[in-house]
């Protein structure tokens, strides 16, 4: 074998260093795209996922304003005036008279709601719905409303009668015992 130069010796060590720096660029490359493959594949599903996100909340909008058409459908059939009540304690159990002072003579002519037939009070107005919060509660529960005879004093003034409907109103339809 002969002896190689130096020259030669050089020109072979400059091309091995050419190649490995070659692989090396293309191992980088190489690794660069995979790494950008990956990237893309990532930004890709999240895109998919931004869309399927855009589109539940798109479907979850219509159907909130499905429900809110459905309900203001259901409201238009619903009265504000809830129905008597139908039950052995919807007859009439209390005698209402409307008294001077703001007051509501109150008698009781039949037992139910822990009112027992026979006795009798005044109740001011301001107390009237907790004096029979029993019977409102009940009302409330059953979505219904009892009925009470009402009796109108002359010596009461227009407003004193207004107020002291309103005030019987919160518990009971008042009925002047012609519907009975």
């Amino acid at each position: 074998m002969p002896a190689r130069t130096s020259g030669e010796i050089v020109n072979a060590t400059l091309l091995e260093i050419f190649l490995a720096l070659t692989f090396i660029v293309l191992a980088v490359a190489w690794v660069e795209q995979e790494g950008r493959t990956d990237a893309e594949r990532a930004q890709a599903a999240l895109q998919d996922t931004l869309a399927n996100v855009r589109q539940a909340s798109a479907h979850l909008d219509s159907v909130e304003k499905s429900n809110v058409l459905l309900q203001q459908k259901v409201d238009s059939f619903v009265s504000t005036f809830p129905p008597y009540c139908v039950d052995r304690a919807s007859a009439i159990a209390v005698e209402l008279t409307l008294e001077q002072h703001d007051n509501i003579g109150v008698r009781v002519v039949r037992s139910a709601f822990g009112l027992h037939k026979g006795d009798s009070a005044t109740v001011p107005i301001t107390r009237f719905a907790d004096h029979f919060a029993e019977v409102r509660d009940s009302s409330l529960r059953s979505r219904c409303r009892y009925r009470a005879l009402m009796r109108d004093s002359p010596a009461i003034s227009k407003e004193q009668y207004k107020r002291a409907r309103l005030a019987i109103g919160q518990v009971f339809y008042p009925s002047d015992g012609s519907s009975q």
